[in-house]
């Protein structure tokens, strides 16, 4: 899982280290920007976050088994890589209009969060 990780965290660099803010703010019509998307990336690493914490402290798992139909969403979005349109995110990962400076500097704490934070689980 790390490793994934890892690999998430050089993107994520290589990605915003190399373009300005003028680039990230931009957004075709009705869409999110890079900013907004990666101010949603951090919302659900900050949420993951706490319901790893929560998990920890109860000694278990907050889930309930996969159904056929997580099953399938998750085939298609994650091994598949596609996204079904229409879909909303969750209102706690809607982007809330951080600013590009403060999302960059918190982006990457989190993430080393949740890395640890699934070590420990």
């Amino acid at each position: 899982m790390i490793s994934y990780l890892e690999r998430l965290r050089r993107e994520l660099e290589d990605v915003v280290g190399h373009a300005d803010a003028s680039e990230l703010t931009v957004a075709p019509p009705g869409k999110w920007s890079a900013a907004q998307i990666l101010e949603h990336l951090f919302l659900t690493y900050k949420g993951t976050n706490g319901g790893l914490i929560r998990c920890l402290k109860q000694g278990r798992p907050l889930v309930t088994r996969a159904t056929l139909k997580h099953r399938s969403a998750t085939l298609l979005v994650v091994n598949l890589g596609y996204m079904p349109p229409g879909v909303k995110a969750p209102g706690m990962t809607v982007p809330g209009g951080m600013s590009l400076e403060e999302t960059q500097r918190a982006i990457m704490p989190e993430l080393q969060q949740m890395g640890l934070g699934l070590d420990d689980c």
